[in-house]
């Protein structure tokens, strides 16, 4: 809490994560004043991510003697 929001006795309710379409930014807003903070925590996978590798199970029937 810093020192203005104390002596104002606004308390923020920040809204869903989303993206400002502007510079791409991991934004929330304030239900209340419309204030924006940019999130520090990246929820998104990077774009350079590569897909995890298929697994293919083959299952084979044993016959017995």
């Amino acid at each position: 809490m810093n020192l203005l929001s104390l002596l104002t006795n606004h308390i923020h309710y920040w809204g869903v994560p989303h993206e400002r379409s502007v510079d791409k930014r991991l934004i929330q807003t304030c239900y209340d004043c419309g204030a924006e903070r940019e999130l520090k925590v990246e929820l998104r996978p990077p774009p350079t991510a590569v897909n995890p590798p298929i697994v293919v199970l083959r299952m084979e029937t044993l016959k017995h003697a």
